[in-house]
């Protein structure tokens, strides 16, 4: 069973997958956050055909829910009407996740670690949860 693991941003948006059973996310991509987006998503869930499609949403420090944390649910619920799937979406506190990839980052110059976000929260979920 596979999931995809999103880490959205207002210029990119970061992909990764994982299989449900060997449980090792992987990053798959990083996309544009332009009008593309939705059918560039659309081919990856295709492909995949994920049973879950987790979606980071910040918090601050307090736990509580910032700003962009609603722009991203927000987000959810369009991703929700344009993609054609039955997966589950689930929102997954990505607190963090951007200073733990960078950490993960293969070298000082990686610039853009979206995919490799995305594969933090992905992880997260799948220490978090008996999937």
């Amino acid at each position: 069973m596979e999931l995809i693991g999103i880490d959205y941003g207002d210029k990119r948006v970061g992909v990764a997958r994982a299989s449900s059973l060997a449980r090792i996310p992987e990053p798959i991509t990083i996309l544009d956050n332009d009008d593309n987006l939705f059918s560039s998503l659309q081919k990856l869930v295709d492909e995949l055909m994920p049973v879950s499609i987790i979606v980071g949403v910040p918090r601050n420090l307090s736990g509580e829910l910032t700003p962009q944390s609603h722009k991203i649910l927000n987000w959810i619920e369009q991703l929700k009407q344009s993609l054609r799937t039955d997966a589950e979406y689930i929102s997954w506190d990505e607190t963090l996740s951007s200073v733990e990839a960078r950490s993960r980052a293969s070298t000082a110059s990686d610039k853009h670690i979206d995919d490799i976000a995305a594969c933090v929260i992905l992880d997260d979920y799948l220490k978090g949860t008996n999937v």
